[in-house]
């Protein structure tokens, strides 16, 4: 329950606002609705546009599916003859030739498919918007690629977390008004680090 005389907040029980001393009657204060900070602290994947941009993504998966199906991983494979040929000399022993191309294979594996969609789509999303790596792998994970392809997409897209968190707190600061600390913990709630939050707050005057 509120107090009747100053607003604050005091148990249900009391009989007196341990505040401002003034009786309480049966009938209580109700707060002003006060718009909630944490409303703004939605998942990204429940926000209205982000399926604009899962559109866009599908639409352009679906035009390159043909080149897709062309990367396939290609595997080095030892040529017989030139085994055969390396194994005996001329006193029967095993040459240092022996060695086959299995020991390299790994140099002929490029990326994986997954991989290489994960990072076309961790891509497009940062053109489009602002993210946190842990906000961006968590959205590539929603759209269904595994852990793995989504840190690899996230790693390797190539942003700048700073400028994304500078960017992510000009956005907010757009729409309404945030203190410093609230800007701070808005942007680690969205996955920036403590660090980052502090550069996008202060590239934003703050």
């Amino acid at each position: 329950m509120y107090c009747n005389n100053c607003g604050k907040q005091i148990p249900d029980s009391s009989g007196f606002c341990p505040e401002c001393g003034t009786t309480q009657s049966i009938t209580t204060f109700t707060a002003p609705q006060v718009p909630s900070f944490s409303k703004l602290k939605t998942p990204l994947y429940k926000k209205w546009w982000i399926w604009v941009i899962v559109a866009l993504v599908v639409i352009a998966a679906f035009s390159t599916s043909k080149d897709k199906k062309d990367n396939t991983k290609s595997i080095a494979i030892p040529s017989v003859g030139a085994t055969a040929n390396s194994l005996e000399t001329s006193n029967g022993a095993t040459g240092p030739e022996q060695t086959t191309s299995a020991g390299t294979e790994n140099d002929y594996i490029s990326e994986t498919i997954g991989q290489k969609n994960a990072l076309r789509s961790a891509k497009d999303y940062i053109s489009t918007m602002p993210f946190s790596h842990d906000g961006l792998v968590e959205q590539l994970e929603y759209e269904a690629y595994s852990h793995e392809d989504a840190l690899y997409g996230a790693d390797n897209c190539g942003a700048d977390w700073d400028e994304q968190a500078a960017k992510s707190a000009q956005e907010y600061l757009d729409t309404m008004a945030f203190s410093r600390d609230e800007l701070i913990e808005q942007l680690e709630y969205e996955g920036f680090t403590h660090e980052q939050a502090l550069y996008g707050a202060e590239a934003n005057g703050y």
